[in-house]
């Protein structure tokens, strides 16, 4: 692929880069130099610092991927790239403990005044009882903006002895139990802000945080308090922070790591104040950070192409069903009602890998069957999550791999020929082990199925919501064998595997859960599916904060549904499944009709409440029927045409002896 590296990464994945695709770097270069080299890029990889407007970006036309080594995106129009359907993908996980421990570092710098006893005793000062110093322990440590920053800064500083109180942009009791968990109070801006000894900031920079701390807020804050920011400059206004720090001013000290006007030679009127510590925007800079996001980088780069992204390849036969069969295709004939619409349609897998990157929070409603699956598309949803738990309810067995993948191959098979939007199969374990994961993308690829999810438990499985917590899971090794077999056997590049995690439902913590994910994505899994039982989404949310978008993240919030769903959308997940509730529902219906039947020993009492026969008619596609028994059959009035014995239907039996040969019959 083409790449295009516009911000200093790791060294050694620059050479790594260079040896497996065509890198051009153009570290911190000016604007017309960047439109002149994204012209054939495939890819961008960037930081902050460099300015990628939309201007640039119209330059690159081949441009699908951009990785953001790093976490903010506020040098970015994220509408835009969503627009062009580029993929974008961050990376703020290994940045946010850096980040936490430098928030640390400044706030020990400035209790201890560190940067006036250097300063000092450079010019010969022994100034050992001159310079005045405080403790962290026992004070308050305000934290606006108590995300995946802010809430490492929270963990650091109650470990020494600091009482965190922290304030976030959407308040519920589900985050405010997940800060609990931290050692970190959920409170008001103005609560944050008034009593806090030492005031950190970590919000990202956006029209509603622009100059949020402002000479209005600085006038609220506690006599003799710090000030940290490293998150944006412009998130704190400089001019009223300078006036703060003067002398009769509120704040005893500030430290900066990000400033209103950044780069060589600009330097911030802050810098002739003596209580001030102000660094380049290094908060991330530490090399084992930057190592581990140059990894990262590549493995997200080698996923990408690996998913057949180098090229624009032709779409494959194997997914000729979203458009109708490869032999009617050849046909040129007109399918009734159907066939005009459907020669158009996008390929169901491009449709799947549209919506896991959409940029926005998508929606998926679970399906068991070819009518399910009709009603689902019918409600306007965008794709359908075919249940093992609920395809296997359907055939009257038990979730634990009792319907054959066969049994279940047949069913979503109807499935996909009602509908025409993406269906992701939910796979169990694969069915086995690599082999049958390998068998089992063919025939999905062969019968119009957009993707599949596995799990990484064992063969054969139990339903996570069964003794979850006592299930096994399968080997990190195994699994990944599973996935790099899955991806290997597609044909077309847009099909999607995803590889669900089950790690937080097995009681195996958020470490190994992350581990797993690493290591999936690091695979080839398109996307991956985070599973939890609690009715609160604290794990979800916690995974979410360290894993950040590194690629699309599945949910199924059958336990936490009471959750806002914006509060998915702000965290970054790309789908969540409702995966269950179609079967529920009916269940509910049958049971109540078949009771009112059964004691009334009549339908009376139910017929105004169902939906009358032209309904499922309707639903089968009668109508189509009809349409193609008036193209196709000799009379075109949709009934068989006068036979010998002069009755028009079926022709009456016929005795052998008087039987015309077949190619008499047809002249």
């Amino acid at each position: 692929m083409r790449i295009l590296v516009v911000s200093p990464i790791d060294s050694s994945a620059i050479r790594a880069l260079e040896q497996e695709h065509d890198v051009v770097c153009a570290f911190n270069a000016p604007e017309e130099e960047l439109k002149k080299r994204i012209i054939d890029r495939d890819v961008v990889v960037f930081r902050s610092g460099v300015d990628l407007a939309t201007k640039v970006l119209d330059c690159g036309p081949e441009l699908k991927l951009m990785v953001r080594a790093g976490c903010g995106v506020d040098n970015l129009d994220l509408e835009y790239v969503r627009a062009r359907q580029i993929e974008f993908t961050r990376i703020p996980e290994p940045a946010a403990q850096a980040v936490a421990e430098m928030a640390v570092a400044m706030m020990l710098a400035l209790g201890r005044n560190l940067r006036e006893a250097d300063r000092l005793w450079r010019q010969g000062r022994w100034a050992k009882y001159e310079i005045e110093g405080y403790l962290l322990r026992g004070k308050t440590l305000g934290i606006v903006g108590a995300g995946n920053i802010g809430t490492r800064v929270g963990e650091l500083g109650a470990a020494l002895g600091m009482t965190p109180v922290g304030c976030v942009k959407t308040v519920t009791p589900a985050v405010a139990a997940r800060l609990a968990e931290k050692g970190i109070r959920l409170a008001s801006f103005d609560e944050v802000v008034s009593p806090a000894d030492f005031l950190c900031i970590h919000v990202p920079l956006n029209s509603s945080t622009r100059n949020l701390i402002d000479a209005g807020v600085l006038a609220r804050v506690k006599p003799g308090a710090y000030l940290i920011n490293l998150a944006r400059g412009g998130v704190v206004n400089e001019a009223a922070l300078h006036q703060q720090l003067l002398p009769g001013g509120r704040l005893r000290g500030a430290a900066l790591d990000v400033h209103e006007r950044e780069g060589e030679g600009k330097i911030s009127p802050l810098a002739e104040l003596p209580n001030v510590l102000l660094t380049p925007h290094i908060g991330a800079m530490t090399v084992d950070t930057q190592r581990e996001i140059g990894q990262r980088v590549l493995e997200i780069i080698r996923s990408f192409a690996g998913r057949g992204n180098g090229t624009r390849p032709a779409i494959p036969n194997g997914n000729l069903r979203a458009n109708g069969s490869a032999h009617r295709e050849s046909q040129g004939s007109s399918k009734p009602l159907e066939k005009g619409a459907r020669a158009k349609m996008t390929p169901k897998t491009s449709q799947l890998k549209a919506l896991l990157h959409s940029g926005k929070l998508e929606f998926l409603l679970e399906a068991h069957n070819g009518l399910s699956a009709r009603i689902v598309e019918e409600a306007g949803f965008k794709g359908i999550w075919a249940s093992g738990l609920t395809i296997s309810a359907s055939l009257g067995v038990r979730d634990n791999n009792e319907a054959s993948w066969t049994q279940v191959l047949e069913v979503v098979e109807f499935m996909s020929d009602a509908s025409n939007i993406p269906i992701l199969l939910d796979g169990d374990t694969g069915y086995g082990n690599f082999n049958n994961v390998r068998r089992l993308i063919r025939k999905l690829e062969q019968r119009g199925v957009a993707g599949v999810c596995i799990e990484d438990k064992l063969f054969p499985k139990t339903n996570s919501f069964i003794n979850g917590e006592q299930q096994p899971l399968a080997k990190i090794e195994e699994f990944v064998g599973k996935i790099k077999a899955a991806k290997d056997s597609q044909e077309d590049p847009d099909f999607c595997v995803v590889a669900r995690i089950e790690a937080l439902i097995a009681g195996w913590g958020m470490e190994e859960a992350l581990k797993r994910a690493h290591a999936y994505f690091h695979a080839g899994a398109d996307a991956l599916l985070v599973h939890s039982k609690i009715s609160q989404p604290t794990e979800i949310l916690g995974f979410m904060e360290r894993w950040g978008n590194t690629c699309p993240v599945v949910i199924v919030p059958t336990m936490y549904y009471r959750t806002p769903v914006e509060q998915f959308a702000d965290a970054g997940i790309s789908v969540a499944v409702w995966a269950n509730h179609l079967m529920r529902g009916s269940v509910r219906t049958m049971q109540t009709i078949a009771k009112e039947v059964y004691q009334a020993q009549s339908v009376l009492p139910v017929e105004e409440t169902i939906v009358p026969v032209k309904e499922i008619f309707r639903l089968q596609r009668a109508d189509e029927l009809r349409a193609a028994e008036l193209i196709y059959l000799p009379n075109g009035n949709g009934s068989q045409p006068a036979n010998g014995n002069g009755h028009i239907g079926p022709a009456r039996a016929t005795p052998l002896s008087k039987a015309k040969p077949y190619r008499e019959s047809r002249a």
